[in-house]
């Protein structure tokens, strides 16, 4: 009986560590490329993506789906849904220091046609690090964030153009 036991709890260790394995993906930059702001669905981006690993309700009638690191378990993608319309506002992608794109002109290189402009991270988000320098697209839908101490890139977003600012606490997490 206990051998029986044994062999229960075992597999079921090992299949909970390989749904743990499946919850955290490798989301490199080129993910941005995938989805598109004011287009993509719900929908369309469970199929490309697969369900994310905690859905967060914001105030405003939107949603956040966040996307873990499997390397180490910190968010890796976060992308903001208009919940009523199931469409993508805006996401967000965290570099790793790992990733190429931690280095400007690669993160650029995403975004070729775009043409990028330095601005101060406290005109776009007073609460930002005075380290911090954003690069903005001209019609400011994508964004990339700079740490200067480091001169590496912390993170890219990319926006439908609607207003993210005075955004207010989150109201339910569903993991």
């Amino acid at each position: 009986m206990k051998n029986i036991l044994c062999l229960l709890l075992t597999a079921l260790q090992l299949s909970a560590c390989a749904l743990l394995e499946k919850q955290h993906r490798e989301l490199p930059a080129s993910v941005l490329g995938l989805l598109s702001p004011g287009q993509s669905t719900t929908g369309e981006v469970t199929a490309k993506l697969g369900s994310p690993n905690m859905k967060v309700s914001l105030p405003d009638n939107e949603t956040a789906w966040i996307y873990l690191n499997k390397e180490s378990k910190s968010t890796r993608l976060s992308i903001i849904f208009d919940t009523p319309k199931s469409v993508i506002k805006s996401i967000h992608w965290f570099a790793s220091s790992t990733d190429p794109e931690v280095q400007l002109n690669t993160a650029k290189k995403q975004f070729a046609n775009d043409t990028f402009t330095a601005a101060s991270s406290s005109w776009i988000n007073p609460h930002a690090s005075p380290d911090e320098v954003i690069y903005n697209n001209a019609d400011s839908t994508v964004h990339i964030a700079l740490r200067k101490s480091r001169n590496e890139v912390s993170a890219i977003s990319k926006s439908d153009g609607s207003a993210v600012a005075d955004r207010k606490p989150a109201s339910k997490f569903e993991l």
